[in-house]
């Protein structure tokens, strides 16, 4: 690496280094500012994990070749014809094998395996009773598993779908999912960022659960799981 030129010297002010060490700072706030913005953009979008986050802040000095991508003179390839067609035709199949295991009955639990099943099945599953009953039957051990790398942006739908649908007769094992969350790596970050709506369904929930402990649903206490979510 050359020697930095002095700013000051001898003869005065040399204006080219004073250039150069204006511009690289020029440039130094200009890069953190692209990074900071992604940040936000990237909290604000609700990525599903950090890398996706990072992958944000990676690409934020990134921008695209033309505004408008029909300008780009692009060939299909023979891929474009045939590959797309036999890769639609395997996620119909996929599709309509899952259909075949829900008509047959099979238990949830048994066909989610892993995390790509699980964010497959959760986005399927609309409805919030769907949801309610989906992780009740996952448990909160699979949960645990499929978000060992972070909880991130599921916490706040998780924990309203157990709100929405909440049944004292489930108490015990709601209690035991709020329990996975809460030890789900970056569970603090998600709490940070949770929606006012979110933090609103969190405090109904735990309210329903002390109502219900005082009732005798269960003699699982909520109290110290509480103080985490708040």
């Amino acid at each position: 690496m050359p020697p930095k030129k002095q700013v000051i010297g001898d003869a005065g002010i040399n204006f080219d280094a004073l250039s150069a060490v204006v511009n690289d700072q020029l440039a130094k706030d200009a890069k953190y500012d692209r990074e900071n913005d992604a940040k936000f953009r990237a909290v604000r979008q609700r990525v599903a994990t950090y890398e996706e986050f990072e992958n944000i802040v990676i690409g934020a000095h990134l921008k695209p070749m033309k505004e408008d991508i029909r300008e780009l003179e692009l060939k299909r390839s023979s891929w474009d014809s045939s590959g797309r067609a036999r890769e639609r035709t395997r996620e119909r199949e996929r599709s309509a094998a899952l259909q075949a295991l829900d008509a047959a009955g099979t238990p949830v639990e048994r066909r989610t395996k892993s995390t790509q099943d699980f964010r497959r099945h959760w986005k399927a599953s609309q409805a919030g009773a769907d949801r309610y009953a989906y992780l009740l039957e996952v448990g909160p051990a699979k949960i645990k598993k499929f978000f060992k790398s972070g909880i991130d942006a599921f916490l706040g739908p998780f924990v309203g779908a157990l709100e929405a649908d909440y049944n004292p007769d489930d108490r015990g094992l709601v209690i035991e999912l709020l329990e996975a969350f809460s030890q789900s790596p970056r569970f603090s970050l998600a709490v940070d960022m949770a929606e006012e709506a979110e933090r609103a369904a969190a405090e109904r929930l735990f309210t329903r659960l002390d109502e219900d402990a005082q009732a005798g649903a269960s003699v699982k206490s909520a109290s110290a799981l509480k103080a985490l979510f708040f």
